[in-house]
C-alpha cells in the first residue's frame, strides 16, 4: 500500500508481483473509480479530415468509473475498463487502463469493505516473504536462491568437491547432489515456498530423483524447467523468461485447490464443512466457521458480500476462489459459497 485516504474512500496499490494483480482483480469493482498512469492516442491535432494520420500516443493519468475488470489466468496484465471521469482529456470517452507487475493503480469506493482492507494487509505482509525459492543446477555447480518482490537474494553456492578437471563425474556425484541437497533443506527450513528446479540437460531431472528418494515430500510439488546455463545466470533466466511468476499463480491456485478438496472430503462424510448462502449463515451466527470459501463469480453478491463482512468480524479466514480453476468450478457447483467449520454442526 502506497497511500490512504479513509475520508475520500482512496487507496493507492503498487502490483509488485503476479500475486499482486491477482488480488487487485477482486479488489477492483464495477462502479469504483481507478485511476492510473496509461498511454491514449490524441486526436487533437488531427482534426483535418482529409489527413489519414492519426494522433500519436501520449502517456496521462486517467481515472475511469469502472465497468468490466479482466484478468486471464496466467496472464501479466490486468485490464479495468469505463468511461473517462477524471484526468486531462476526452472526459465520458470509453478507455481500458492495463495494470502491470511493478505498475501503480488508485482506488476510490464509497465504501471498503472489511474482507478487502483484509486482502490488502495480508498481501502487504507476504511482500516481504520469500516468492518462489530456485535451484540453478548444472553438473558440478549449483546455486539456491530466494526471489522477493524486490528482487533476487542467492542463499547458497555448491561446487562438487574436486571440481574442475579432478572432478570424477561417476563418484563426485552423488557427493555433490548430498551437498546441493542438505544446503537447500537449510534454506527452506520452517518456510512453505514453492520451488523451481532449473538448468541445462539432465542433470536437474537426475538431482531430483536422487532428492526424492532421501528427501520424501520436500519435493512434490516442483516446476522443472530448462534454462541455457545453471548458476545465478540460471536464476535469473528463469526470472525473464516467466518461469518464476507461472510458479506463484500455480501456486496459489494450488493452496485453493487443497482447500476446496478438503472441503469435498468434509461434505461427503458429513463433517466440519457447510454450503449454500443459508448454511452458511447460520455456521457464522454461532461462530462455527474456520476458512470461508467464495467462488469469484458471486463475489459481488450483495448476500455474499454481507456474509464475508460478517466473516470478518469473527476473524475466519476469507478466500476467494478463481473460477478459471477446476477448483473455482467444483465450488461454483457448490452455489459457490462454502465453509470449513471448527467443529462439526448437529
Amino acid at each position: 500500500m502506497l497511500f490512504q485516504d479513509a475520508k475520500a474512500g482512496e487507496i493507492r496499490l503498487r502490483a509488485d508481483t503476479l500475486d499482486d494483480l491477482w488480488h487487485l482483480r477482486h479488489l477492483i469493482a464495477p462502479g469504483d473509480l481507478a485511476t492510473a498512469s496509461t498511454y491514449r492516442r490524441d486526436d487533437s491535432a488531427t482534426q483535418d479530415t482529409s489527413k489519414p494520420t492519426r494522433g500519436e500516443k501520449r502517456r496521462l493519468t486517467l481515472g475511469v468509473r469502472v465497468e468490466v475488470v479482466e484478468f486471464q489466468a496466467f496472464s501479466d496484465r490486468l485490464r479495468v475498463s469505463g468511461k473517462i471521469e477524471t484526468g486531462e482529456t476526452d472526459f465520458g470517452q470509453h478507455h481500458t487502463l492495463t495494470v502491470g507487475v511493478r505498475d501503480d493503480v488508485k482506488i476510490t469506493k464509497g465504501r471498503w469493505r472489511m474482507y478487502e482492507l483484509e486482502r490488502i494487509r495480508d498481501a502487504v505482509k507476504a511482500t516481504g516473504q520469500p516468492q518462489v525459492a530456485v535451484l540453478a543446477i548444472e553438473e558440478g555447480e549449483a546455486v539456491i536462491a530466494f526471489v522477493h518482490t524486490y528482487g533476487v537474494r542467492e542463499l547458497a553456492s555448491i561446487e562438487a568437491r574436486g571440481s574442475g578437471k579432478s572432478y570424477d563425474k561417476s563418484t563426485g556425484r552423488q557427493e555433490f547432489f548430498g551437498d546441493v541437497l542438505a544446503q537447500y533443506k537449510l534454506a527452506v527450513a520452517g518456510l512453505d515456498v514453492p520451488v523451481a528446479v532449473v538448468g541445462p540437460g539432465f542433470t536437474k531431472e537426475d538431482f531430483l530423483r536422487f532428492a526424492k528418494e532421501r528427501a520424501r515430500g520436500l519435493f512434490d510439488s516442483v516446476l522443472v524447467d530448462a534454462t541455457s546455463q545453471g548458476g545465478m545466470g540460471g536464476v535469473q533466466e528463469a526470472v525473464r523468461r516467466g518461469t518464476v511468476t507461472r510458479l506463484v499463480a500455480e501456486h496459489r491456485l494450488g493452496m485453493e485447490a487443497q482447500l476446496v478438496e478438503r472441503l469435498l472430503e468434509e461434505v461427503a462424510r458429513d463433517g466440519k464443512a457447510t454450503y449454500g448462502p443459508k448454511h452458511v449463515a447460520h455456521a457464522l451466527q454461532v461462530g462455527a466457521v474456520e476458512t470461508l470459501l467464495v467462488a469469484d463469480e458471486v463475489v459481488r453478491d450483495p448476500d455474499v458480500d454481507a456474509l464475508m463482512e460478517r466473516a470478518a468480524d469473527q476473524k475466519a479466514r476469507a478466500v476467494v476462489v478463481s473460477t478459471e480453476s477446476d477448483a473455482g468450478r467444483r465450488l461454483r457447483g457448490l452455489t459457490g459459497i462454502a465453509a470449513l467449520l471448527k467443529y462439526q454442526l448437529s
